[in-house]
């Protein structure tokens, strides 16, 4: 009897599980685009073919020049913009652009993107076109900056100059930063930041590159997914150095400075940080839920009870990992200069990425504890805590989100924790709608090409591009 009723229990739980799970329905909606004007696409394709060639990498002795010469060639391609438009000049390179609107009292939306390229590789020859060609074939224009991301600049400044050639006037102030070192230090967001911050300005909306719509990627999902980045993991490098008396390698020590540090960083990728579910990852899943398989879909509805079996599942790829865990990345080290001395002291540095829940000190105490040894020494060399995180409710998330769905119809949209870093979280404190999103559908293979050889962007991406700003400028009155 005793048997029975805990079978009839335990039916009955997994009965109530499951319908609970079911009721998790998709949202329907049907908001049609307003934008109906656009800019001739062969122009704008022209135009990102020209600011793929000017090589902006922000090393060399050339970095300055190839900045400026960009700066030249904006003024040259959009002349309207540079009429109608304040221009302030920031930290020697970095854009400010201001188009006033009729209505002060609102608050304004700025948009930003970087003008500076990663460096295209070591080998030219591993790129099918040269990495600064601009080519346009096969339905793609290939470059490196194509992707990342002069393709949100030139959409942006298209969208200005066509609404300028219409006579538009907006009712919303618009701001657009173009930071010149977003991929080094993003001193020029900084400057920006303090410039809005002096000026008392607060944004209805902070718009930036971040996470974009994706098919096939997201496991169980058969839609096309726009991840909307919310908020920003922390970043944290940590040198560790070991020292002990050098000498000849023929009369060496029970142990080396070297060995040491090795022993260390085995530790450190050995005992990984704990698996944790924060509240912007589990309200991306809340917001797949309905489009998953039921089995999928209660693990996430009953994910605390589930936790454990749901983060194990997670972690088992590299992204899902890093978007439940603060990551540890040992990348550079040295030691001796020859191989028959032994080195005095031996150096590493290991790159974290904190989760939010972890900070710098925190992680920092953590460290010390897993490698447990006194003789090697810890500093911290860089560290960023992990952004704000942006309401979901708030009046700008909404209008990006509504904007996606009227650009990209077909697509979930869901908040999304950036596992990477951008120029927005150096306007935190001058808006509570901080969103990064990048406007065009990617392929798994196209999200490899980041920072990678053959970047490239399809021209259906390019004028996707377009359509979702001068859609975003039309919801948000600009």
């Amino acid at each position: 009897m005793e048997i029975a009723a805990i079978i009839a229990a335990a039916a009955a739980a997994a009965g109530y599980l499951f319908m609970r799970a079911a009721l998790a329905k998709p949202k329907e909606y049907q908001i049609k685009p307003t934008a109906a004007s656009f800019p001739p696409a062969d122009r704008t394709i022209r135009h990102l073919s020209e600011a793929v060639q000017i090589p902006t990498v922000p090393m060399g002795e050339h970095a300055g020049t190839m900045l400026l010469n960009f700066h030249q060639w904006l003024e040259e391609a959009y002349p309207l913009v540079h009429k109608h438009l304040s221009r302030t000049i920031l930290s020697d390179y970095t854009l400010v652009y201001h188009w006033e609107g009729s209505d002060a009292s609102l608050e304004p939306v700025l948009c930003t993107a970087h003008i500076d390229v990663v460096p295209p590789g070591d080998d030219a020859d591993l790129w099918l076109y040269p990495p600064f060609s601009g080519a346009v074939e096969d339905g793609y224009l290939w470059g490196r900056g194509s992707m990342d991301i002069k393709v949100q600049i030139v959409a942006l400044m298209e969208s200005v100059e066509h609404l300028l050639e219409s006579g538009h006037q907006p009712v919303r102030s618009l701001y657009m930063v173009f930071g010149h070192d977003e991929e080094t230090e993003g001193d020029g967001a900084k400057a920006a930041a303090q410039y809005f911050t002096d000026k008392g300005l607060r944004f209805l909306l902070v718009h930036d590159e971040g996470g974009c719509v994706t098919d096939g990627i997201i496991a169980g999902v058969n839609r096309p997914v726009a991840n909307i980045g919310i908020a920003e993991k922390g970043y944290m490098d940590v040198e560790l150095e070991a020292r002990q008396a050098g000498g000849h390698t023929s009369m060496p020590g029970r142990t080396t400075s070297l060995g040491e540090l090795a022993q260390a960083l085995v530790n450190l990728e050995r005992h990984q940080f704990p698996l944790r579910m924060t509240r912007v990852t589990a309200g991306m899943f809340e917001a797949l839920a309905p489009y998953m398989p039921i089995l999928q879909r209660m693990l996430i509805v009953h994910r605390r009870i589930f936790s454990p079996l749901l983060l194990r599942i997670i972690s088992r790829t590299s992204t899902g990992n890093a978007m439940v865990r603060t990551t540890t990345a040992p990348t550079m080290a040295q030691a001796s200069n020859a191989p028959n001395v032994l080195p005095p002291s031996a150096q590493a540095v290991v790159n974290f990425r904190l989760l939010h829940g972890d900070t710098s000190r925190t992680a920092a105490d953590r460290i010390r504890k897993t490698i447990r040894n006194t003789n090697i020494s810890i500093t911290l060399k860089r560290r960023e805590e992990p952004s704000a995180v942006t309401d979901t409710k708030s009046p700008g998330y909404q209008a990006v989100e509504r904007t996606i769905l009227q650009v990209f119809p077909e697509s979930v949209t869901a908040p999304f924790l950036m596992i990477g870093g951008t120029d927005a979280r150096r306007y935190e404190g001058l808006s509570d709608g901080i969103c990064r999103f990048s406007p065009y559908i990617l392929t798994r293979s196209e999200l490899d090409r980041l920072h990678g050889y053959d970047e490239r962007i399809s021209l259906e991406n390019i004028s996707s591009a377009v359509r979702f700003y001068l859609q975003l400028f039309a919801n948000v009155d600009i």
